[in-house]
């Protein structure tokens, strides 16, 4: 009676022994599936971490590059604002050089109206040259014909010609006297 109590007892500690272990088994396939479960959640994980490392390695790269292109753009643009600055620099000097042109031309403009006015004065006057002329010519006719005319008498005065010309003429001059 003794064995067949332990024997239940044995039979009975086994049959708690196999239920453990049917637990055990049971805890332990629902660990490897967990397992299983995680370590697929974790392959997703570096898989998706690895994605994001490259798609963050990408955007710092691309940081980098638009970085070297800000750069180079604020150097261009840096340049350009000098050129713009030569450019106005330039740009009113040359204003002000065609606004003395500007002046010279309208200077030049007074300077041809007062010539024209001239020429027109003179214009006029030329007209009353060509009468001014006529006038000497005549005029050294008359010169050259009086010139001979006082050639010709003082010629006769010094050879008189006509000696019965002369008449003495009778007076009294009280100096004489």
């Amino acid at each position: 009676n003794k064995i067949a109590k332990q024997l239940e007892k044995s039979k009975a500690e086994i049959e708690a022994l196999n239920k453990k272990i049917k637990k055990l088994e049971e805890a332990r396939q629902t660990d490897e599936a967990n397992i299983a479960k995680l370590n697929f959640l974790l392959r997703q994980a570096e898989k998706e971490r690895d994605a994001q490392r490259k798609e963050y390695d990408d955007v710092i790269n691309e940081r980098d590059i638009f970085g070297t292109q800000l750069i180079r753009r604020n150097d261009e643009l840096a340049l350009l604002y000098e050129k713009i600055k030569i450019l106005q620099s330039t740009l009113t000097k040359g204003e002000m050089e065609y606004q003395k042109r500007i002046q010279d031309i309208e200077a030049k403009k007074h300077y041809i109206a007062d010539l024209k006015r001239k020429i027109s004065i003179l214009e006029k006057q030329n007209s009353k040259i060509d009468d001014l002329k006529k006038e000497v010519y005549h005029l050294g006719q008359q010169l050259l014909q009086e010139r001979l005319q006082v050639k010709a008498l003082s010629e006769e005065l010094e050879n008189p010609m006509n000696v019965h010309r002369w008449r003495k003429l009778e007076g009294t001059d009280p100096d004489t006297y």
